[in-house]
Protein backbone atom coordinates (compact mmCIF):
# COMPACT_ATOMS: atom_id res chain seq x y z
CA UNK A 1 0.00 0.00 0.00
CA UNK A 2 2.36 2.22 0.66
CA UNK A 3 4.97 1.72 -2.59
CA UNK A 4 1.55 2.08 -4.70
CA UNK A 5 1.15 5.72 -2.22
CA UNK A 6 4.87 6.94 -3.00
CA UNK A 7 4.68 5.83 -6.53
CA UNK A 8 0.85 8.01 -7.07
CA UNK A 9 2.78 11.32 -5.53
CA UNK A 10 5.47 10.74 -7.80
CA UNK A 11 3.30 10.77 -11.09
CA UNK A 12 1.30 13.76 -9.85
CA UNK A 13 4.23 15.77 -9.49
CA UNK A 14 5.20 15.05 -12.74
CA UNK A 15 1.83 15.85 -14.35
CA UNK A 16 2.16 19.33 -12.15
CA UNK A 17 4.99 19.79 -13.87
CA UNK A 18 4.44 19.21 -16.92
CA UNK A 19 1.27 21.33 -16.90
CA UNK A 20 3.85 24.57 -15.53
CA UNK A 21 6.07 24.35 -18.56
CA UNK A 22 4.88 26.56 -21.77
CA UNK A 23 4.71 24.95 -24.56
CA UNK A 24 6.90 26.71 -27.25
CA UNK A 25 5.94 28.23 -29.95
CA UNK A 26 7.94 26.00 -32.72
CA UNK A 27 10.15 28.91 -33.54
CA UNK A 28 13.19 27.40 -31.46
CA UNK A 29 14.18 25.04 -29.15
CA UNK A 30 12.66 25.49 -25.72
CA UNK A 31 15.64 26.01 -23.79
CA UNK A 32 17.39 29.58 -23.21
CA UNK A 33 20.27 30.65 -25.46
CA UNK A 34 23.47 29.81 -23.70
CA UNK A 35 24.50 33.64 -24.45
CA UNK A 36 21.63 35.50 -22.90
CA UNK A 37 21.65 37.07 -19.86
CA UNK A 38 19.20 35.54 -16.84
CA UNK A 39 16.87 38.16 -15.60
CA UNK A 40 13.82 38.27 -13.31
CA UNK A 41 10.45 37.18 -14.17
CA UNK A 42 8.85 40.04 -15.08
CA UNK A 43 4.59 40.51 -15.60
CA UNK A 44 3.28 39.42 -18.88
CA UNK A 45 0.79 42.70 -18.76
CA UNK A 46 1.61 46.10 -17.36
CA UNK A 47 -0.51 46.10 -14.11
CA UNK A 48 -3.46 48.78 -14.54
CA UNK A 49 -5.15 50.02 -11.58
CA UNK A 50 -9.12 51.95 -12.36
CA UNK A 51 -7.52 55.23 -14.20
CA UNK A 52 -5.81 52.99 -16.55
CA UNK A 53 -2.28 53.83 -14.90
CA UNK A 54 0.96 51.55 -14.67
CA UNK A 55 2.83 51.83 -11.39
CA UNK A 56 5.33 49.50 -12.93
CA UNK A 57 5.56 51.14 -16.36
CA UNK A 58 9.24 52.66 -17.75
CA UNK A 59 9.21 56.02 -18.43
CA UNK A 60 11.29 55.65 -21.66
CA UNK A 61 14.34 57.90 -20.00
CA UNK A 62 11.75 60.72 -19.06
CA UNK A 63 13.36 61.49 -15.97
CA UNK A 64 12.02 65.10 -15.79
CA UNK A 65 8.55 66.32 -14.44
CA UNK A 66 7.55 66.82 -17.57
CA UNK A 67 4.76 64.68 -19.95
CA UNK A 68 5.61 62.74 -22.52
CA UNK A 69 3.10 61.59 -24.95
CA UNK A 70 3.89 58.24 -27.30
CA UNK A 71 2.19 56.88 -29.79
CA UNK A 72 1.60 53.19 -31.09
CA UNK A 73 1.35 51.80 -34.20
CA UNK A 74 0.55 53.12 -37.98
CA UNK A 75 -2.11 55.11 -39.22
CA UNK A 76 -2.73 52.73 -42.00
CA UNK A 77 -5.18 54.76 -44.35
CA UNK A 78 -2.80 58.05 -43.78
CA UNK A 79 0.90 57.19 -42.75
CA UNK A 80 1.66 60.83 -43.82
CA UNK A 81 -0.07 61.89 -40.95
CA UNK A 82 2.54 60.46 -38.63
CA UNK A 83 5.18 62.92 -39.83
CA UNK A 84 2.12 65.90 -40.19
CA UNK A 85 1.81 65.35 -36.37
CA UNK A 86 5.57 65.38 -35.75
CA UNK A 87 6.10 68.58 -37.40
CA UNK A 88 3.09 69.70 -35.36
CA UNK A 89 4.75 69.22 -32.47
CA UNK A 90 8.40 70.59 -33.27
CA UNK A 91 6.34 73.98 -33.99
CA UNK A 92 4.61 73.39 -30.47
CA UNK A 93 8.00 72.76 -29.30
CA UNK A 94 6.81 69.35 -27.92
CA UNK A 95 9.11 66.33 -28.17
CA UNK A 96 6.71 62.81 -28.63
CA UNK A 97 7.85 59.08 -28.81
CA UNK A 98 6.59 57.13 -32.03
CA UNK A 99 6.45 53.22 -31.91
CA UNK A 100 6.07 52.52 -35.79
CA UNK A 101 5.96 48.85 -37.05
CA UNK A 102 8.54 47.66 -39.14
CA UNK A 103 6.58 46.35 -41.61
CA UNK A 104 5.19 49.01 -42.89
CA UNK A 105 8.04 51.18 -42.13
CA UNK A 106 10.07 49.05 -44.47
CA UNK A 107 7.42 49.16 -47.42
CA UNK A 108 7.12 52.71 -47.08
CA UNK A 109 10.98 52.73 -47.33
CA UNK A 110 11.48 50.82 -50.39
CA UNK A 111 8.48 52.88 -52.23
CA UNK A 112 9.62 56.61 -51.30
CA UNK A 113 13.25 56.30 -50.84
CA UNK A 114 13.23 57.30 -47.00
CA UNK A 115 11.42 56.08 -44.17
CA UNK A 116 8.49 57.53 -42.03
CA UNK A 117 10.58 57.16 -39.01
CA UNK A 118 13.73 59.13 -40.37
CA UNK A 119 11.18 62.12 -41.52
CA UNK A 120 10.41 62.03 -37.96
CA UNK A 121 13.73 62.41 -36.57
CA UNK A 122 14.41 64.94 -38.71
CA UNK A 123 11.38 67.18 -36.66
CA UNK A 124 13.34 66.21 -32.99
CA UNK A 125 10.90 63.61 -32.08
CA UNK A 126 11.90 60.27 -30.85
CA UNK A 127 11.42 56.82 -32.38
CA UNK A 128 11.46 53.60 -30.97
CA UNK A 129 10.95 49.62 -32.23
CA UNK A 130 7.16 48.27 -32.19
CA UNK A 131 8.29 44.90 -33.50
CA UNK A 132 7.83 43.77 -36.87
CA UNK A 133 4.37 42.90 -37.46
CA UNK A 134 3.11 43.35 -33.75
CA UNK A 135 2.52 39.66 -32.98
CA UNK A 136 2.41 39.34 -29.05
CA UNK A 137 6.45 38.65 -28.09
CA UNK A 138 5.74 36.62 -24.90
CA UNK A 139 3.93 33.50 -26.87
CA UNK A 140 6.80 33.11 -29.18
CA UNK A 141 9.97 30.76 -28.84
CA UNK A 142 13.82 32.89 -28.92
CA UNK A 143 14.16 32.39 -32.43
CA UNK A 144 10.95 34.61 -33.55
CA UNK A 145 11.63 37.06 -31.05
CA UNK A 146 14.67 37.98 -32.45
CA UNK A 147 13.17 38.58 -35.84
CA UNK A 148 10.08 40.41 -34.40
CA UNK A 149 12.48 42.97 -32.64
CA UNK A 150 15.31 42.84 -35.72
CA UNK A 151 12.38 43.34 -38.49
CA UNK A 152 11.43 46.62 -36.18
CA UNK A 153 12.39 50.18 -36.73
CA UNK A 154 16.11 50.72 -35.48
CA UNK A 155 16.11 52.24 -31.81
CA UNK A 156 17.20 51.44 -28.25
CA UNK A 157 13.67 51.84 -27.07
CA UNK A 158 11.50 48.68 -27.73
CA UNK A 159 8.16 48.63 -26.78
CA UNK A 160 6.34 44.96 -26.58
CA UNK A 161 3.12 44.93 -28.48
CA UNK A 162 -0.06 45.27 -25.42
CA UNK A 163 3.12 46.17 -22.92
CA UNK A 164 3.62 42.13 -22.83
CA UNK A 165 6.89 40.65 -22.30
CA UNK A 166 8.51 38.02 -19.74
CA UNK A 167 11.90 36.95 -18.60
CA UNK A 168 13.01 35.66 -22.03
CA UNK A 169 11.91 38.71 -24.11
CA UNK A 170 13.92 41.03 -21.31
CA UNK A 171 16.69 38.96 -22.10
CA UNK A 172 16.73 38.49 -25.90
CA UNK A 173 15.91 42.84 -25.75
CA UNK A 174 18.90 43.31 -23.88
CA UNK A 175 21.24 40.91 -25.58
CA UNK A 176 19.98 43.20 -28.77
CA UNK A 177 20.72 46.70 -26.77
CA UNK A 178 17.20 47.81 -26.35
CA UNK A 179 15.57 48.49 -23.16
CA UNK A 180 11.95 47.98 -22.50
CA UNK A 181 9.67 50.92 -22.80
CA UNK A 182 6.34 51.22 -21.99
CA UNK A 183 4.02 53.72 -20.45
CA UNK A 184 2.78 55.60 -17.09
CA UNK A 185 -1.09 56.54 -18.00
CA UNK A 186 -3.28 54.34 -20.61
CA UNK A 187 -5.40 56.63 -22.35
CA UNK A 188 -7.28 53.51 -23.52
CA UNK A 189 -7.85 55.50 -26.93
CA UNK A 190 -8.60 51.37 -28.30
CA UNK A 191 -11.28 51.27 -26.98
CA UNK A 192 -12.63 53.69 -29.80
CA UNK A 193 -13.15 56.71 -27.14
CA UNK A 194 -13.98 60.22 -28.63
CA UNK A 195 -11.16 62.57 -28.85
CA UNK A 196 -12.85 64.39 -26.19
CA UNK A 197 -13.07 61.30 -24.10
CA UNK A 198 -9.16 60.58 -24.39
CA UNK A 199 -8.56 64.73 -23.27
CA UNK A 200 -10.99 63.89 -20.68
CA UNK A 201 -8.71 61.17 -19.36
CA UNK A 202 -5.43 62.89 -19.86
CA UNK A 203 -6.97 65.90 -17.59
CA UNK A 204 -8.35 63.80 -14.92
CA UNK A 205 -5.35 61.73 -14.22
CA UNK A 206 -2.24 63.06 -16.14
CA UNK A 207 0.48 63.35 -13.21
CA UNK A 208 4.39 64.89 -13.46
CA UNK A 209 7.14 62.80 -15.53
CA UNK A 210 3.99 60.64 -17.55
CA UNK A 211 4.22 58.62 -20.58
CA UNK A 212 1.03 58.76 -22.17
CA UNK A 213 0.00 55.69 -23.91
CA UNK A 214 -1.59 56.79 -27.65
CA UNK A 215 -2.63 54.88 -30.82
CA UNK A 216 -2.01 55.99 -34.28
CA UNK A 217 -4.27 52.89 -36.12
CA UNK A 218 -7.76 53.76 -34.44
CA UNK A 219 -9.99 55.13 -36.57
CA UNK A 220 -11.16 57.91 -34.48
CA UNK A 221 -7.75 58.68 -34.44
CA UNK A 222 -6.91 59.98 -37.05
CA UNK A 223 -9.27 62.91 -36.04
CA UNK A 224 -7.26 63.86 -33.19
CA UNK A 225 -5.79 67.11 -32.97
CA UNK A 226 -2.24 67.39 -31.79
CA UNK A 227 -2.94 70.93 -30.54
CA UNK A 228 -6.05 69.27 -28.33
CA UNK A 229 -3.76 66.64 -27.01
CA UNK A 230 -0.88 69.29 -25.85
CA UNK A 231 -3.94 71.98 -24.82
CA UNK A 232 -5.22 69.36 -22.51
CA UNK A 233 -1.99 68.66 -20.56
CA UNK A 234 -0.84 72.52 -20.66
CA UNK A 235 -4.39 72.71 -19.09
CA UNK A 236 -3.45 70.93 -15.91
CA UNK A 237 -0.17 73.63 -15.21
CA UNK A 238 2.04 70.59 -16.50
CA UNK A 239 4.66 71.17 -19.24
CA UNK A 240 5.41 68.47 -21.65
CA UNK A 241 8.99 67.11 -23.22
CA UNK A 242 10.72 69.42 -25.40
CA UNK A 243 11.96 68.36 -29.42
CA UNK A 244 15.28 66.71 -29.19
CA UNK A 245 18.44 69.53 -29.16
CA UNK A 246 22.01 69.70 -29.61
CA UNK A 247 24.12 73.15 -28.70
CA UNK A 248 20.64 74.34 -27.26
CA UNK A 249 19.25 74.20 -30.99
CA UNK A 250 15.89 72.07 -32.44
CA UNK A 251 18.17 69.01 -34.25
CA UNK A 252 17.61 65.36 -35.50
CA UNK A 253 17.30 63.13 -32.83
CA UNK A 254 19.44 59.94 -32.75
CA UNK A 255 18.50 56.58 -33.53
CA UNK A 256 19.37 55.39 -30.72
CA UNK A 257 17.16 57.27 -28.19
CA UNK A 258 19.11 58.62 -25.02
CA UNK A 259 18.83 56.84 -21.71
CA UNK A 260 18.19 60.50 -20.40
CA UNK A 261 15.40 62.68 -22.41
CA UNK A 262 16.45 66.26 -22.76
CA UNK A 263 12.99 67.05 -22.11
Amino acid sequence: MQTRTVALLALGSVLVLAALVRPDSGDSPAQAEPDEPRRAVVRDWPLLDATGRAPRGSTCGNRSRRVLLSFDDWDYAEPKRMVATARTAKRLDVGMLYFPLGEPNTAYRRAHGKSLADKVRAQGQYVGNHTYDHRSLSTLGAAAIRREIRGGVRSSLLRPPYGAYDAQVAAIASDLRYRICLWTLDTRDWRDLTPKQVRTRIVRNVRPGDVILLHMNHALHRRYDVRALVSAVRSTGLKLCRPYREHGEPATSPVRVPRKLRC
